[in-house]
């Protein structure tokens, strides 16, 4: 199984609409008929909250991911939009982030556990 599309929208400067404009572009794609994962990477979690998971809880995140905690498709939530998944982030993944930015090819853990999917 081949993996899908992956639209990666990043920068370094806070407050540019990343998080908006990503969870935007997602629930448009779930509208289409389009099976989207919105991964939020960021740990104030904004793309979470917006997509309206944040509110309902829930047992894993991104950061249970890298640390082995559960699987990438065990810490999905799924939205109110048919075909709209979220792979939520928190305030957790600060140390996460601190510990993986020491390693070799840290850029391409995410995508490593998206070619499971």
């Amino acid at each position: 199984m081949g993996m899908g599309n992956v639209l990666t929208i990043s920068g370094q400067k806070g407050g540019s609409g990343k998080s908006v404009t990503a969870v935007n572009l997602s629930v448009s794609l779930a509208l289409y008929g389009k099976k989207t994962l919105l991964v939020d990477c960021d740990p104030q979690g904004s793309a979470t909250e917006w997509s309206g998971v944040k509110s309902l809880g829930y047992p894993f995140d991104l950061a249970c991911v890298l640390n082995g905690k559960t699987t990438i498709v065990g810490a999905f939530v799924k939205t109110e939009f048919n075909g709209l998944d979220i792979l939520p982030a928190g305030f957790d993944l600060f140390p996460v982030a601190s510990k993986l930015a020491g390693r070799v090819s840290n850029e391409k853990i995410l995508r490593l556990f998206l070619e499971d999917i």
